[in-house]
């Protein structure tokens, strides 16, 4: 509900509130998405960094490597929003700005590090769930889950706090 309902919620009460258009553009619009981005990789930390600790003995999985490209990657997209915002007031003006080309390269960046911490997390995920080491055949699926978030979510979130329930049932015998 976090990921969807409120930046949905902020919208509508933006909507209904808001003294112009203009206002809602430029002022609330770029603090909407950025609670959503938040929001989204805090899950991404809490859940790669849990389940990290959850994983069997053996799996060869670079922590430091997700938390670093989870970092950059909300840095990154934190920055391309407040520039998009830049970028269209500049084209207002009547043409690209000079660095529009690094805006082009910050999304480029971007990409294979949120593709890095989506694979974390899936194999991650599997791997706890098998307790063995996960082949890209076997969590291709969470991946996809992962990667289109709003819908995977609604599957993910019940396994993973199983995965967490079990383990604590099993350690509290």
């Amino acid at each position: 509900m976090l990921f969807i309902g409120l930046p949905v919620l902020l919208h509508i009460i933006d909507s209904v509130f808001s003294p112009s258009a203009y206002f809602s553009y430029y002022y609330v619009a770029p603090f909407i998405t950025l609670i959503g981005l938040g929001l989204i990789f805090s899950w991404y930390w809490t859940i790669g960094v849990n389940i990290f600790k959850k994983l069997p003995q053996g799996i060869n999985m670079h922590l430091k490597r997700f938390k670093a490209l989870l970092v950059t990657t909300a840095f990154l997209l934190f920055l391309t929003v407040f520039l998009q915002n830049l970028l269209s007031d500049a084209l207002s003006d009547g043409g690209l700005p000079d660095w529009f080309f690094w805006l082009i390269i910050l999304q480029l960046i971007t990409m294979p590090c949120m593709l890095y911490c989506i694979y974390f997390i899936a194999k991650s995920l599997k791997a706890s769930e098998k307790n063995r080491d996960a082949t890209s055949s076997d969590y291709s699926g969470e991946f996809m889950m992962l990667l289109f978030l709003p819908i995977g979510v609604w599957f993910l979130q019940p396994r993973i706090k199983k995965l967490f329930e079990d383990r604590q049932e099993l350690s509290a015998e």
